[in-house]
């Protein structure tokens, strides 16, 4: 996916604020993976902007994205992030519904199958065992 180069600017500001505040983690992280996944998405964009004004692209592998998804879909459920956006519209937060329209339309038939649940916990203990095994 390319992100737009400003919105990717705003969103890993935004996600930097919210990994450095520890009185967020218990509201925003249900899961060690989201947290990997949201890092590494950060890191990620960071590195496609070094040195460059282009639309960085942003890749990951599908249990990374079912995580980031899944993620997404219950904040938005629960208006957890609205608060952290400051107004309506923002570019994080446009950002963030550009990332999960994304999702939606590439993990379609993961969202919609009767075993959702066992294959979101298949795919962080994926992200999981992925993130130990390179550290």
């Amino acid at each position: 996916m390319d992100v737009d180069f400003e919105e990717a600017v705003a969103v890993c500001a935004w996600l930097r604020r919210t990994e450095e505040d520890e009185g967020l983690a218990a509201v925003l992280w249900q899961d060690d993976s989201e947290r990997v996944v949201l890092r590494d998405v950060r890191v990620d964009l960071e590195r496609g902007m070094a040195g460059t004004t282009d639309d960085p692209r942003l890749e990951m592998t599908r249990a990374r994205a079912l995580v980031l998804g899944d993620w997404l879909w219950r904040m938005e459920q629960s208006q957890t992030l609205a608060p952290l956006f400051g107004e309506v519209g923002s570019a994080p937060q446009r950002a963030l519904w550009s990332l999960e329209t994304w999702l939606d339309q590439t993990l379609f038939s993961e969202f919609s199958d009767t075993g959702y649940f066992a294959l979101v916990r298949a795919a962080r203990e994926r992200v999981l065992t992925d993130h130990l095994r390179a550290n």
